[in-house]
């Protein structure tokens, strides 16, 4: 699914194949917002998509899902983003990601004001200087729709404080990537760089910062048939030449670096179709070659009422690496949802030599009904404490009213304690107006800091989507 921008795309061709030298530097001037039509073309794409006309199935009505006490380990629900709109237009903020160095916190968010606000990015973003208390909205990034056209927000943090954030650009055929550097008045961020360009239907990436030498490793995919990675040794200047990651192709993969350097990239092969599977790799040489594939799980996709895209919420993997020095130090977790027990449910498996075996998955979520639970995200505290935050409709099974529910697990993934509400206010996605497709984004973000658990997510309780956050202290459950 592409959007054809004429002059755009004609510039685009002019610009000719970037893979001439090892390394390159693609800076991408700014361009004006115009009047776009989406055509769906070859591929699934994952990036958002304008959608003036979208109704939603159920009508919004103010104050029907009413606020409720939460537990006092969970702060409260902050909104991310501002509510300005241009012309009516631009109501949706979704899709959210984040990363976080001391007290200041870094919110994106795929942002519908970039298809209809002149000069304005796809790819929203926020900060907070507070960790978390409140948030200011950072506009537009610099350039404009062109290097920032189809969403997918991502954001990571290298060692020294400074932040990245990415985005696809140029209509599917690349990724931008800006650095930030924090000062008194928020985040100052660089033009964007084409990290990767050139490939129709380049699609869904993720950041990975190693957090010893401060190389930046980016994986997305291309119209699904594929998985590459690219690596920037400075700071997102200038970025190597796209390593093909084995067979088989696949979406939503998701780098992550342990300790020893190694690189692991985790993905879901075969979306959609009814046989789904996630699989892993890793690389021993910054990402110049990789290992066999190895499986994790199959995956069995399952209708989301209210979720606007034809393919539905993707199974995308959540990963996370214990660094607590305890006794499951280095073990790897994937954190997926899935409907091959007959209900959607969220799941966690793990291994501990080096993704090449996986133990049987866990359901996190703890409720006996027939309700779904979809887009686990999964984080590790200092104590070696497991923390996933997932969507969870246990409140109406069968509807589309959602909140975002808290698991911890307490012995490496075995079990999971009581789940906790994080949502004030629930959600009806299905009564939820947006202008963009999906309209409630393909997954949300969580951190572990300390021993404290962060979330951002898409939440409509004011009837569009809306980027929102929440900081948990595990410590204090139970303490109403």
């Amino acid at each position: 699914m592409k959007l054809r921008i004429g002059v755009v795309l004609l510039a685009l061709l002019g610009l000719g194949n970037p893979w001439t030298l090892k390394k390159f530097t693609t800076v991408v001037a700014g361009a004006s917002n115009t009047s776009q039509e989406a055509v769906e073309t070859d591929g699934d794409g994952d990036g958002i998509e304008p959608a003036p006309n979208y109704v939603p199935p159920e009508p919004f009505v103010a104050g029907q899902n009413q606020a409720v006490t939460l537990d006092a380990a969970v702060g409260p629900n902050t909104p991310v983003n501002s509510r300005d709109l241009c012309g009516g237009r631009g109501n949706t903020q979704s899709e959210t990601a984040m990363a976080v160095y001391g007290d200041v916190i870094v919110a994106a968010f795929n942002d519908s004001r970039g298809f209809y606000c002149p000069n304005h990015s796809t790819v929203g973003w926020a900060f907070s200087f507070d960790g978390g208390q409140t948030f200011t909205d950072g506009g537009t990034l610099p350039g404009g729709l062109t290097p920032w056209s189809n969403g997918d927000p991502w954001v990571a943090v290298g060692p020294g404080g400074t932040f990245y954030i990415s985005g696809i650009s140029n209509n599917f055929r690349g990724m931008s990537i800006s650095a930030g550097t924090v000062t008194p008045d928020g985040i100052s961020w660089s033009d964007p760089v084409q990290a990767t360009f050139g490939s129709n239907g380049t699609d869904k990436e993720a950041l990975a910062v190693d957090q010893n030498t401060g190389s930046v490793y980016m994986a997305y995919d291309i119209n699904t048939t594929r998985v590459e990675v690219v690596r920037s040794d400075d700071q997102a200047a200038t970025w190597t030449t796209p390593t093909i990651l084995p067979a088989p192709g696949g979406i939503g993969a998701f780098p992550i670096i342990d300790a020893n350097g190694r690189l692991y990239l985790t993905w879901l092969a075969g979306w959609p179709s009814p046989t789904e599977r996630l699989v892993v790799s890793f690389s021993d040489d910054f990402g110049q070659s990789f290992s066999p594939t190895v499986d994790i799980s199959p995956v069995c996709p399952f209708t989301v009422p209210g979720f606007n895209r034809a393919q539905g919420v993707p199974a995308f993997p959540s990963v996370a690496i214990d660094r607590s020095g305890g006794p499951m130090d280095g073990r790897l977790y994937v954190a997926f949802h899935s409907a091959c027990a007959g209900v959607g449910n969220g799941y966690l498996t793990s291994s501990d030599d080096g993704g090449q075996t996986w133990s049987e998955p866990t359901t996190m979520n703890d409720d006996a009904t027939t309700a779904i639970h979809f887009s686990p995200n999964v984080s590790v505290d200092d104590l070696g404490n497991v923390n996933v935050f997932f969507y969870d409709r246990r409140d109406n099974p069968g509807g589309s009213t959602t909140d975002v529910y808290f698991a911890q697990s307490t012995d490496g993934g075995a079990t999971f304690g009581p789940n906790v509400r994080v949502t004030e206010v629930a959600t009806t996605w299905g009564a939820t107006a947006s202008d963009i497709t999906p309209n409630m984004g393909d997954y949300i973000t969580s951190l572990s800091m300390g021993t404290d658990v962060l979330v951002t997510w898409s939440d409509g309780r004011s009837g569009d989507p809306d980027a929102y956050f929440a900081r948990l202290s595990p410590a204090a459950l139970g303490q109403k």
